[in-house]
């Protein structure tokens, strides 16, 4: 099994050099808002009703509505293909009998997933192969609804009607934040009937996520920490949004995302922009096919301009880098380690549970 991809540029180093829609369960809606202090923002943990704190097992057949909106009736998940390494990691940590067939992508994510030796790969997990599924006669296929992935555009979707078409059940999901993955592992627990999973990999991280949270929204920091973040990449620079999961993260945490104030900066961004708004904190994440590749995108877009040595937080050591082996694959069960990295970035000085 690969190892993730991981930079061997150190936060410090690189600084100082310059450098579902709803699931058809039964949810709790929730908004609880956080007293917000003079100039926080006031954050809602989380903005989406809450996925409930226990499950209970669902009787097949049983129809439920996907993240696309679409009704799928499931009539046993014996024999389930995972179609992105993310969902045959959920599958699994769900209690989900071995599945039968992934994406490529599923090993070289998930170093601790643990698939079976008749497990077979269906291809990419942008272009999966509706008839190598097919052949396998899944029970449940799983997957993701959208049609960008690793920065390009991903086809999956094109096998919906191929594969509906031939009677097999798919589900398409959309996880981002830690409440999608938490209502996807409400659905995905019950059709397992593993509320013992649900509460070891769902609950269990939500108390330790909120315990950060709360130590972060109580810290009365002042100034309230100020930030943009950015995706480094071969074709340039793009601006994290809140509703990405590092941005997410940084207004649950109840931080100002300069990106927010300032929406022109997500359709038109330069060095000259974002020197003009100096950003307290400043949250990078390279990507690239290789680990030559996105040191490259990095500095490209970073370093080689001498622009960015005028950034504040640049001069002053509070830009830090995002490692890939932390936040390019979705964190699951581990998800407060996100929170608890851009936590000790932007609240260097609040002591964390």
């Amino acid at each position: 099994m690969s190892q993730q991809i991981g930079l061997s540029l150190s936060r410090r180093m690189f600084c100082a050099a310059g450098l579902m829609g709803g699931l058809a369960l039964a949810t709790v809606p929730l908004t609880a808002t956080f007293a917000s202090e003079a100039g926080r923002p006031a954050a809602t943990q989380p903005a989406k009703a809450k996925a409930p704190e226990k499950i209970e097992a669902l009787e097949l057949p049983a129809t439920i509505k996907d993240d696309m909106g679409r009704e799928v009736t499931i009539t046993a998940v014996d024999r389930v293909v995972a179609c992105m390494g993310s969902y045959a990691r959920m599958w699994q940590l769900a209690g989900g009998a071995p599945l039968i067939g992934v994406t490529d992508d599923a090993t070289q994510s998930y170093d601790d997933l643990v698939l079976d030796p008749d497990c077979v790969s269906v291809g990419a997990f942008t272009a999966p192969n509706a008839e190598q599924i097919m052949a396998l006669a899944p029970d449940l296929v799983i997957m993701s609804g959208s049609t960008r992935g690793m920065g390009g555009k991903s086809t999956a979707t094109d096998i919906i009607d191929p594969l509906t078409d031939a009677g097999i059940p798919v589900a398409c999901f959309s996880v981002t934040t830690f409440e999608d993955y938490a209502r996807t592992m409400a659905l995905l627990c019950s059709l397992t009937g593993d509320n013992e999973a649900y509460q070891a990999n769902v609950i269990a991280t939500r108390k330790r996520i909120d315990a950060i949270v709360d130590a972060c929204l109580t810290s009365k920091t002042e100034p309230v920490p100020s930030l943009i973040g950015l995706t480094t990449y071969s074709g340039g620079t793009t601006v994290m949004r809140s509703t990405t999961q590092v941005g997410s993260i940084v207004k649950d945490l109840g931080a100002i995302n300069l990106a927010d104030e300032n929406p022109s900066l997500l359709d038109d961004y330069s060095l000259e922009s974002l020197v003009a708004l100096d950003p307290q904190y400043i949250l990078l994440m390279p990507t690239g096919n290789s680990d030559e590749a996105t040191a490259k995108s990095l500095a490209d877009q970073t370093e080689s301009n001498p622009v960015w040595s005028e950034l504040t937080a640049v001069k002053e050591g509070r830009c830090a880098m995002l490692t890939t082996d932390v936040f390019q694959s979705k964190p699951l069960e581990a998800w407060d380690k996100t929170y608890r990295t851009i936590a000790e970035i932007i609240y260097p000085e609040v002591k964390l549970p």
